[in-house]
């Protein structure tokens, strides 16, 4: 897409979704914009390939069972002679359908949650893009690793955002979401809460220069003096920030980083907690030597963050606009 182009609404023409687990053809279900119907279709052809449909469907109606019964493993194993090694064989052939079932359905869910995000929200696409092969066995590798249903809601928004803007997300983000405790995955949400982002950066503001004193003083979120308690008024402590910079989603813990008050209001408008807002410089002589004090996601905290759905933190909102009245810097919704 050039830059005068404009990104392509879907096409008006509906597909239906329909998956059915037990055999991985396609029904009527959940209707998508059909820009996306190929997209989702590949999807599913990459997250459902290598299973056997019929050891799924053996599966369903036997795992509840203590084992095989005896006719199945007499037609699997019968070139198995000996039957303490048939036995074997039988459980081990149990197990791998249990696990292929389980991972089925869990597959099932993403896409149809991916479905829905794309009907629900109508999203445009970059006209001509596509989603790679290599990205989705990558994601259906990672999406297997998951074990709880947040993690593959928060999944199944990567794979809807990676269809619309295709090379949105990196192999970095999907591995870290499969390793990532779930202690440090609330804490990483509360941060984004009070996140400020343009999509190419995303930022905490946690100090901010005063106006009229830009040079002796700045004026901090928290009421505590202590270097990295820049956020523990709102429920994140050193050892929290500290935490989250060690797993590669923030960069500093709050002394270290700093942009400049006016070339940070010029690239908005911002992101805040799920509104547009911006952020407007007064006209103090002394505004072009202000600074904010910041700490800011990584690449991959970016883009975890872009998938997570955000709520404002009253009390950080509501000290913030006071450091920034301070700043002489308006908030504007």
């Amino acid at each position: 897409m050039t830059a005068n182009e404009k990104p392509q609404a879907p096409d008006a023409l509906e597909v239906a979704l329909d998956i059915d687990p037990s055999s991985g053809k396609f029904g009527t279900k959940v209707r998508v914009p059909g820009g996306f119907g190929k997209a989702i279709a590949r999807a599913a052809e990459l997250g459902f390939a290598g299973f056997s449909t019929k050891a799924f469907e053996r599966a369903k109606a036997a795992t509840l069972k203590a084992r095989i019964d005896e006719a199945m493993t007499d037609r699997i194993c019968q070139s198995i002679a000996n039957a303490d090694d048939r036995e074997v064989f039988a459980a081990v052939l149990h197990h791998r359908m249990q696990n292929d079932a389980a991972a089925l359905e869990d597959r099932y869910k993403i896409l149809e949650l991916t479905a829905e995000h794309l009907a629900a929200e109508t999203p445009f696409r970059d006209a001509g893009a596509t989603v790679s092969d290599a990205f989705l066995k990558h994601f259906w590798s990672a999406a297997d690793r998951l074990t709880n249903d947040e993690a593959r809601i928060i999944f199944s928004r990567i794979l809807s955002g990676e269809i619309v803007h295709p090379g949105r997300f990196s192999a970095s983000t999907l591995n870290l979401l499969t390793m990532l405790h779930p202690t440090n995955a609330s804490k990483f949400e509360l941060l984004c809460r009070m996140t400020m982002s343009n999509g190419d950066m995303s930022f905490v503001i946690v100090t901010a220069t005063h106006a009229g004193h830009p040079n002796t003083k700045s004026n901090s979120i928290s009421s505590s003096n202590r270097i990295g308690e820049f956020l523990i008024d709102f429920g994140l402590t050193r050892e929290d920030l500290l935490d989250l910079k060690s797993i590669g989603l923030i960069r500093s813990i709050g002394e270290e980083e700093y942009l400049v008050i006016r070339k940070t209001c010029d690239t908005g408008p911002f992101d805040f907690a799920g509104r547009s807002i911006r952020l407007a410089p007064g006209h103090s002589a002394q505004a072009e030597h202000s600074s904010f004090g910041v700490i800011s996601l990584t690449a991959t905290g970016n883009e975890l963050r872009s998938v997570i759905a955000l709520h404002p933190v009253a009390l950080y909102e509501a000290k913030l606009g006071a450091v920034l009245e301070i700043a002489d810097v308006g908030l504007i919704s």
